[in-house]
C-alpha cells in the first residue's frame, strides 16, 4: 500500500511536469501575472499621457516668445518699438510658462526690455530672477552673469 501511494505521488508529479513548468506557473500565477501585465500597460499610458502634455506645454511657451519676438521686428521694422508692452507681455508670458524651458529666456528679453525703457533697477532684479533659474551649466550663464555685471556697472 506504501508502495502505491509512493508511485501516485511520483505519477502526481511526473504528470505536473508533462504539462510544462510554464503552463503550471500561469495557472498557479494568473492573477499576479495578469496584474502586472496591467500595471505596465498604465505605466506605458501615463508615460505617453504626461510626454505629450510637456510637449504642449513647451511648444505653447515657444510660441509666446516666438510671438513676442515678432512684435519687436514689426516695432523695428516701423521704428516704433514699445518697450513696456514687450516686457508686459514677456512677464505675462513667464507667468505662464515659468516650468519650461525657454521661461528663462522670457525673463533674459524681459530684462532687455526694461534695459531699452530705461529702467535698470527692474532690469537688475529680472537678471537676478533669471540667473538663479538658469543652471550654470548653460552655455549662456556667464554670458548672462556679464551682462548683469554691466547694468550694475551703468
Amino acid at each position: 500500500m506504501a508502495l502505491n501511494s509512493i508511485t501516485s505521488i511520483f505519477n502526481g508529479i511526473f504528470a505536473e511536469l508533462s504539462r510544462g513548468f510554464s503552463a503550471l506557473f500561469a495557472e498557479r500565477n494568473l492573477r499576479y501575472v495578469g496584474l502586472a501585465a496591467m500595471l505596465v500597460v498604465v505605466g506605458l499610458v501615463s508615460w505617453w499621457g504626461y510626454s505629450s502634455y510637456a510637449a504642449h506645454r513647451e511648444k505653447s511657451a515657444h510660441l509666446a516668445f516666438a510671438q513676442i519676438m515678432e512684435e519687436v521686428a514689426r516695432g523695428k521694422q516701423n521704428k516704433d518699438i514699445n518697450w513696456a508692452d514687450i516686457a508686459a507681455q514677456c512677464k505675462a508670458a513667464y507667468a505662464q510658462h515659468s516650468s519650461t524651458s525657454i521661461a528663462v529666456y522670457l525673463l533674459a528679453f524681459q530684462a532687455d526690455a526694461f534695459m531699452n525703457m530705461g529702467n535698470k533697477q527692474e532690469a537688475l532684479t529680472v537678471l537676478d530672477t533669471m540667473l538663479s533659474r538658469l543652471s550654470s551649466r548653460n552655455p549662456l550663464y556667464n554670458v548672462y552673469r556679464i551682462k548683469q555685471a554691466l547694468v550694475r556697472l551703468d
